[in-house]
């Protein structure tokens, strides 16, 4: 409703009430309620969050290729947010990863194949190797060993020095974060892919 705008010189013919400061949000008109706007701002909110800033775009796909109702996942997700009272604009990335695993979990809609594609895109989506987002117990240096006997073309010291190993679907996932370029790798039935 900036000032000098036609829709806020018409705002008395549409009922709309808005806040006299900027940036001179409505709060509402004869169309729509404060409630009903409250609710749109929330799932802007979270599409900002978990679509614009691409944090996780294939998971999100994911989450929606049997569900196209995007509108009610993102304001679902708004409303746990709400009530486990977690931070909507101080987060850091992991942050948005655990509480979106938290979500699915609580949910009971988390599997294989969504921790997966998580993994991925967090793993993708970090430059250096980050902290997971995941809790695992796994012996990092025995499965390390068991890749290195599989393909001995590898620098074991660099293995050890630069990898991230996680559990992913039947196998492992063994993300590499080298200096100037990340490697994802496989690692199911002593067998190597290369992915990503």
């Amino acid at each position: 409703m900036l000032k000098g705008t036609k829709i806020r010189r018409e705002s008395g013919k549409h009922e709309y009430i808005f806040d006299e400061n900027p940036p001179y949000e409505i709060i509402h008109n004869k169309y729509i309620s404060s409630d009903e706007l409250n609710q749109i701002h929330l799932v802007e909110t979270f599409l900002d969050i978990y679509w614009n800033k691409g944090f996780m775009c294939e998971t999100i796909k994911l989450l929606l290729k049997n569900n196209n109702l995007a509108y009610e996942f993102l304001y679902d997700l708004g409303l746990y947010y709400q009530k486990l009272k977690f931070s909507q604009k101080r987060y850091q990335l992991i942050d948005i990863y655990k509480n979106i695993k938290e979500y699915l979990e609580y949910n009971k809609i988390y599997n294989m194949e969504i921790d997966a594609q998580l993994k991925l895109d967090y793993l993708n989506y970090n430059k250096i190797k980050p902290k997971p987002f995941w809790n695992e117990k796994l012996n990092k240096n025995d499965i390390i060993r068991s890749f290195f006997k599989c393909d001995s073309s590898f620098n074991i010291d660099i293995l050890y020095k630069y990898s991230l190993v996680t559990k992913f679907k039947s196998g492992y996932l063994i993300a590499l974060f080298l200096p100037n370029i990340k490697e994802f790798y496989v690692f199911e039935n002593n067998q190597i892919k290369r992915i990503g």
